[in-house]
């Protein structure tokens, strides 16, 4: 019984002769036809429509957000295996560095101008694969 019913049926005061509990009964009867009257089909229609708008909401987030970044991430992961002795890299932190030496999860990099700063760092903290542009000339022009 729904609130609806429960209202009408108890709303009609009681006589005592046996009337009101007719009453009652025709009044719960004219609102269940009533909300059924009202929506027909409309409960299962609007629960597939609803479950329809959140697959396409877990869809577009999926295409938007999810498989992006996925494929940021194996780029990520092919430029960190990559990486051969010699090459320039870019750590996660933003320094520049020469590879000296690569080891199974470390790598070791040469920092700066003077050949003798030597650290070891993470191959999951090499950022990119580019060499540093010492000029003061834009990107672009540099490379010409």
């Amino acid at each position: 019984m729904n609130f609806l019913t429960a209202f009408l049926a108890n709303s009609i005061p009681y006589t005592g002769d046996g009337t009101a509990a007719a009453a009652q009964e025709a009044a719960a009867q004219a609102a269940t036809t009533a909300t059924t009257a009202a929506n027909p089909q409309g409960g299962a229609m609007s629960g597939i429509i609803m479950v329809a708008y959140i697959i396409v909401i877990f869809v577009l987030m999926y295409l938007f957000a999810i498989k992006p970044q996925k494929k940021r991430e194996q780029q990520l992961k092919d430029i960190q295996n990559d990486i051969k002795e010699g090459d320039w890299i870019v750590t996660s932190s933003g320094f520049y560095g020469k590879v000296c030496e690569i080891y199974d999860q470390n790598v070791i990099v040469e920092f700066g101008l003077n050949k003798g700063i030597r650290i070891p760092i993470l191959k999951s903290e090499i950022y990119g694969n580019t060499e540093p542009n010492l000029t003061n000339k834009p990107a672009e022009e540099a490379d010409k």
